[in-house]
């Protein structure tokens, strides 16, 4: 031995000499050694001994400390919050374990970086940071499986994830391996690891561009944008120190590598980790204020379509209820319910939300859709506590309650259809009870809803307008929650009869201002239509065949676009002549009311086109002035004139089957004999309960299977361009479109 140490020290050389024959030499970190056969004998220069003490300069030395206890802080900070979040919100088993893990990772680097086992040194000179390898076996997994369920809504795990987990630990295995190797072996494993790391590198990609589109607009679409830089940038310094390192190439030291690799640690784990937590809080936010809404959208990810399930809110148009039954189990979300509720945040209703704030109930009439009777009872006990006086008509089967609805309608109106969940089982086909009921206008309620109950996912997806816990086993009614469903009911009626006074008190305003701005008041009108459409006055659902008449707007509004587009056109001496629509305070079926027009000329002619009026007007001024209290006015021949030197061609009103208009206020009062202008202020009001229907009267719970016959109607005379100098009413519209807001926000409310 002595011998061959004196053959293999020369001194002042840095590779041994004087070898025997078959003796191999290799070279580590400044050092050498022999390969005999026999044994391996290390042979170096004192001066190059150093590396077993150290691995950098004083200054990296500390620079690595101050890395290191930053990012200790760092942890517990983050730790904080996780656990305040726990007991607040939400915290995510993935992000506080990672976070714990890298915790003890530090303080090990802090004091025992360079010894055993954190620091494994091989008889062939090599040594490797066996303390970070191993770290990142430990986390990464648990950061992919974050990353794959990034909303963390949930449960399961799909092949993406697979791909993800197999082609990490790929990559770290082969970087250890590329580590232990000391000659050529080193860089073929370590392409095998640049391998794996980019088959993980894409299907992350494709993780974050579905996460950015399923998540809600704003703020949550940054903070992935931020994880996904967060992301990136980290996991590619890894290979890249691996390359410049202690590891590869040897141009950085040991202290240099530990720094830059703390810097990865903190963007990859602590930071990212937070973020995502961070997303899924803000997530867990939007589903309980907004519920679980999505809409399907196709994204284009890596050159394959694929359809993503956006996150939106109930203002998106096109947006689909998923229910809340798979979630309102989670603990998570009761928790940030229950605060979010203490902070005095409207959360869902479905969630365990208010309805909304208190409103006054009135007087009504509900019609109670059961299979079994014995649930009548039940229902006049709790319908006995409220409030006020509500009628409650118990109805029996599908066929029952439609004929109930329409005696209802004709004798004052209806406030809501209270019905059994096995009624919503057809609700996807026209002949289904809901779709029915909708179309004619009617509101309608479910009960039977239970958060865990067999019938909450049908409710919530079925459309209804609301729906009322219980009664189940051993709990009745909740009449608080009754009361109030029932009151909102009663206040979106309310909020639609002040919109249907919208509409006359616009056209009045049109006749007074000398015909200015015609076109622009018209489609102000045009834009009500859809508002009161969607609150139920007229309701077009497949299975319900529409009267196709030449006049105007059939399938929406609930006011004839020939009471705006066919504005009056007559300047210098014309009479204008408007008839609005019935005002009717009850639940029947109404009609629009048209106007005629007709330039240059007062009084009546015989013959002259007009519709007469099919149904009843009680209590009315029917006739214009001087004949109170006339009904049923279908004169036909009168050309539609009513009242003294009423205009010739003015139309009639064409109500509904079986519906009846009270308080009607037709054909106008003529103000000004000469100068032909009127003051229109023909009802044009209809409740919630009614529908709204052009031409001829059609009734849609009775017209599922058949075509009622159509009326001919007068043809207008195509509206007049605005005159010069026209101003828009900017203050009507500015009251209309608050309207519109408080109408969306009972809308959304009753949804729930």
């Amino acid at each position: 031995m002595e011998s061959l140490v004196m053959r293999s020290l020369l001194a002042g050389s840095t590779q041994p000499t004087n070898l025997l024959p078959g003796d191999k030499v290799s070279a580590g970190y400044d050092h050498y050694w022999i390969n005999t056969g026999d044994e391996i004998l290390v042979c170096t220069e004192e001066a190059n001994a150093a590396w077993l003490e150290s691995h950098g300069t004083k200054g990296e030395k500390t620079g690595v400390l101050v890395c290191q206890w930053f990012a200790f802080c760092a942890c517990i900070i983050i730790l904080m919050i996780y656990a305040y979040h726990t007991w607040k919100a939400t915290s995510g088993w993935e992000e506080v374990y990672v976070c714990c893990v890298e915790l003890i990772k530090v303080l090990m680097e802090i004091y025992h970086e360079f010894d055993h086992p954190c620091t494994l040194y091989l008889s062939t000179g090599n040594w490797i940071l066996w303390l970070r390898y191993g770290e990142w076996l430990l986390t990464c997994p648990v950061i992919l499986i974050h990353l794959s369920n990034i909303t963390g809504l949930k449960n399961d795990y799909n092949k993406r994830t697979m791909w993800l987990l197999v082609s990490d630990i790929g990559c770290v295995v082969m970087g250890v391996t590329a580590a232990l190797c000391y000659d050529y072996k080193k860089w073929i494993f370590y392409c095998l690891g640049l391998c794996y790391g980019s088959n993980t590198y894409f299907h992350a990609a494709k993780v974050y561009i579905e996460g950015y589109h399923t998540v809600p607009k704003g703020h949550c679409r940054n903070v992935v944008r931020l994880m996904a830089w967060c992301f990136y940038m980290a996991w590619t310094m890894f290979p890249i120190l691996f390359l410049v390192g202690p590891e590869g190439l040897g141009k950085l030291s040991g202290y240099g590598s530990t720094i830059l690799h703390t810097v990865a640690d903190v963007l990859s784990k602590q930071l990212w980790t937070l973020l995502g937590h961070h997303l899924r809080v803000k997530i867990h936010e939007h589903i309980i204020i907004h519920g679980n809404l999505t809409k399907t959208m196709k994204v284009t990810v890596a050159g394959e379509d694929k359809e993503v399930e956006e996150m939106v809110d109930s203002t998106e148009e096109g947006a689909k209820d998923n229910g809340t039954s798979a979630l309102a189990g989670r603990e998570s979300f009761i928790i940030m319910r229950d605060r979010m509720k203490q902070k005095g945040i409207e959360v869902r209703a479905s969630l365990g939300g208010k309805k909304g704030d208190d409103v006054e109930l009135e007087s009504g009439r509900v019609i109670l859709a059961v299979t079994d009777i014995s649930m009548v009872d039940v229902f006049r006990q709790a319908f006995t506590a409220l409030p006020a006086a509500i009628e409650l008509v118990p109805a029996l089967g599908v066929d029952n309650t439609v004929a109930l609805v329409q005696q209802a309608m004709a004798m004052g109106g209806l406030d809501c259809v209270l019905l059994h969940p096995d009624f919503l089982k057809d609700a996807g086909t026209p002949q289904g009870l809901l779709p029915r009921l909708r179309s004619a206008g009617i509101k309608v309620l479910a009960y039977g809803w239970t958060p865990s109950g067999p019938y909450r996912e049908m409710i919530e997806k079925s459309g209804v307008d609301g729906w009322l816990e219980g009664p189940s086993w051993g709990q009745g009614v909740n009449i608080d929650q009754l009361a109030v469903l029932l009151a909102r009911v009663q206040h979106v009626k309310r909020m639609a009869n002040m919109m249907g006074m919208m509409n006359p008190m616009m056209m009045s305003m049109m006749a007074n201002a000398g015909m200015a701005g015609t076109h622009h008041m018209a489609t102000m009108m045009n834009a009500l239509n859809p508002m009161q459409a969607q609150q139920g006055s007229m309701a077009s659902s497949p299975g319900i065949t529409q009267p196709a008449t030449p006049s105007a707007s059939a399938a929406r509004g609930a006011m004839s676009n020939a009471a705006s587009e066919a504005a009056m056109q007559s300047f210098g001496g014309g009479t204008i002549s408007v008839n609005s629509s019935a005002m009717s305070n009850g639940g029947g079926g109404m009609a629009n009311g048209s106007m005629g027009l007709k330039a240059g000329s007062m009084g009546s002619e015989p013959g002259a086109a007009g519709l007469g009026m099919n149904g009843m007007a009680m209590n009315g001024m029917g006739g214009g002035m001087g004949m109170s209290g006339m009904g049923g006015m279908g004169m036909s021949g009168m050309g539609g004139s009513m009242g003294r030197n009423a205009m010739d061609g003015s139309m009639g009103m064409n109500a509904m089957g079986g519906g009846m208009g009270m308080n009607a206020m037709g054909g106008g009062m003529i103000n000004g004999m000469g100068g032909g202008m009127i003051n229109g202020m023909g009802g044009s009001m209809g409740n919630m309960g009614g529908a709204m229907m052009n031409g001829a009267g059609v009734n849609p719970l009775y017209s599922t299977n058949h075509t009622q016959p159509t009326t001919p109607a007068s043809a207008s005379p195509a509206p007049a361009s605005p005159g010069p100098g026209a101003v828009a009413p900017l203050g009507e519209a500015e009251m209309l479109q608050q309207l519109m807001n408080e109408i969306n926000r009972l809308k959304r409310e009753l949804g729930e």
